[in-house]
């Protein structure tokens, strides 16, 4: 059986993908600059809900990621690109 993660688990991966951790009258409240965020009790259920969580946010962060890659590059550099070729 897998060990449980802990709070500290849990803020230091918070941390890691840099989300908000917070802690307010008996609940956690975890938030991303763009607005994702999650509000979990503090017990075991609320433990094992903010990492699933955070597996999902960092799944969507990397999904993310890999469609910016995809992203021509902007105009301006086209451009200079086109001047240097002439």
């Amino acid at each position: 059986m897998q060990e449980q993660p802990t709070w500290e688990d849990i803020k230091q991966e918070a941390a890691n993908l840099e989300i908000w951790f917070g802690e307010r009258a008996g609940a956690v409240w975890m938030e991303k600059y763009d607005s994702v965020c999650g509000w979990f009790q503090q017990s075991l259920a609320g433990r094992q809900a903010a990492w699933t969580w955070l597996e999902r946010t960092r799944q969507a962060i990397e999904q993310r990621d890999q469609f910016r890659s995809l992203d021509p590059p902007p105009r301006r550099r086209m451009f200079l690109r086109w001047l240097w070729r002439r």
